[in-house]
């Protein structure tokens, strides 16, 4: 409701969000930190991160969900000691119990992880464990208000 009060009053440019920078983003985090992203209603935003993420052969990217855990914490481990950027998609699809292995993994890898290392994490509002949340460069596409 208050949205559409916004786009009647005020026009539609101010019901939308601003450009993600993700870029920006991944340099902010640096190798000590990962960057969250929450995905909203309009849209995933693979695509943008894997693109600016530069040299496609140093780009990974892990889709959660059934049986993914084990290449997930594999990748991590591998990108963390090789210095490329792992993009870990759906996190809210794994499993809640993996959810702390992603977490204790994670802040692992980060203090002794190459200097190009970097790790993004996308979601949908679950499955990623507050700690981690709290850690990383948190970077929300949308919220909505109604």
């Amino acid at each position: 409701m208050f949205q559409r009060l916004v786009a009647t009053e005020l026009g539609d440019i101010f019901t939308r969000p601003p450009a993600a920078d993700y870029g920006e983003a991944l340099a902010l985090a640096g190798n000590k930190q990962p960057v969250v992203v929450g995905i909203g209603s309009d849209g995933d935003p693979v695509y943008s991160i894997l693109r600016e993420a530069g040299d496609s052969s140093k780009v990974h990217m892990v889709s959660l969900g059934e049986g993914q855990e084990a290449v997930a914490e594999a990748a991590i481990l591998e990108a963390a000691v090789k210095g490329h950027l792992l993009l870990l998609h759906n996190c809210h699809l794994a499993s809640e119990e993996w959810a702390a292995t992603l977490e204790r993994t994670t802040l692992k890898v980060f203090e002794a992880a190459h200097p190009k290392f970097r790790l993004v994490l996308t979601f949908d509002r679950t499955g990623v464990t507050m700690p981690l949340i709290q850690k990383g460069q948190i970077f929300v596409i949308k919220i909505l208000i109604l």
